[in-house]
């Protein structure tokens, strides 16, 4: 049976494997991923404008997906394999597919995003890798949060979010992603859709081992 890590996905990304630096990053390969796990197949131009990248740079991408046997492509578009059911559905154990979130008023930002990931949660520290990651991308920041029983916790203090940002967000989040003890959420904010969406999932790989199975 075909496994993956998180490194290897970097690999096929091109992020750190020799050569020239193709036009897309790992981001864009986790989103892929998902996008064909809801809708397939998926042809070229829905790619582009999903992913908001050029026809050339998805040609490129779904290249290497095909070579890695991860999706098989036909006359109406592109599909996963088995192998890359796998690959996605692990993923999916691991993280759920960021959404948007009406939070402007904790992230002070015009577009917010949430992400819940599950089994990282000794990876915590205080929660400023993950707001890195989202500037580093051209983002306002983030909030790591950890679902500590039936609340929501921060992981640098002794504060419950709730407590000192009440607001109809929390129960949009409890009824949306169904957050269990030890689950961790994490919240962005930027200006632009793209950049609050990419972050989240920036933001979620500082907390995954590079080589965990997938």
């Amino acid at each position: 049976m075909t496994t993956y890590t998180i490194k290897e996905l970097c690999e096929i990304g091109g992020e750190i494997a020799p050569g020239p630096k193709p036009k897309f990053t790992i981001i864009d390969l986790i989103k892929f991923l998902f996008i064909l796990q809801v809708r397939s197949p998926v042809g070229r131009k829905a790619l582009s404008k999903r992913l908001g990248l050029g026809e050339g740079t998805i040609r490129t991408m779904l290249s290497r997906m095909q070579n890695n046997k991860i999706i098989e492509v036909g006359k109406d578009g592109c599909k996963l394999t088995e192998i890359g059911k796998r690959y996605s559905k692990a993923i999916s154990k691991l993280m759920l597919y960021p959404k948007p979130i009406k939070a402007s008023d904790l992230t002070q930002s015009r577009y917010s995003y949430f992400i819940l990931l599950r089994k990282v949660l000794p990876k915590v520290k205080t929660g400023i890798e993950q707001r890195d990651a989202v500037v580093r991308l051209g983002g306002k920041g983030a909030f790591t949060i950890i679902c500590s029983g039936k609340k929501f916790k921060s992981p640098s203090e002794d504060m419950f979010f709730e407590d000192k940002y009440p607001s109809s967000l929390w129960m949009f989040i409890r009824n949306t992603m169904s957050p269990k003890d030890g689950d961790v959420i994490i919240i962005t904010g930027a200006d632009s859709q793209v950049i609050a969406e990419n972050g989240a999932i920036a933001a979620a790989l500082t907390l995954l081992e590079p080589n965990i199975v997938i």
